[in-house]
């Protein structure tokens, strides 16, 4: 799971740095220039400071990198179910090296189709 969030976290925290310095910038920015009026205002005998908020506009946008695009076609499923006597189905189990009675079902499936060459006829 790391393996796949890592280009995702990698990205995120690349883009916050930039868009951090990219705002760092803009408050050095304003700030010397509301300093800059300050002196000259208070020069006059003025002194009022405002920001506006709406000349800095920050919009955040996603683009995924294309190494974490996976698409995977979604194949209908059907669930197969039937009753063997325990001691048939463990040692089936030990046979095929497998742990859960599920998947006994699903390599004795596979077993079948493979050996009956299913995927030649479709």
């Amino acid at each position: 799971m790391v393996k796949v969030a890592r280009p995702f976290i990698d990205f995120l925290s690349d883009k916050y740095n930039k868009q951090k310095e990219k705002i760092d910038e803009k408050e050095d920015e304003l700030l010397k220039d509301i300093s800059k009026d300050n002196k000259e205002e208070e020069e006059k005998g003025i002194v009022e400071t405002s920001i506006d908020d709406t000349e800095t506009e920050y919009k955040s946008t996603f683009t995924p990198p294309e190494t974490a695009i996976v698409t995977r076609p979604i194949i209908p499923q059907s669930t197969i179910s039937y009753k063997k006597p325990k001691r048939q189905v463990d040692i089936m189990k030990k046979v095929l090296k497998v742990k859960t009675n599920l998947e006994v079902g699903e390599k004795t499936f596979d077993y079948f189709w493979e050996s009956e060459g299913l995927d030649e006829k479709e």
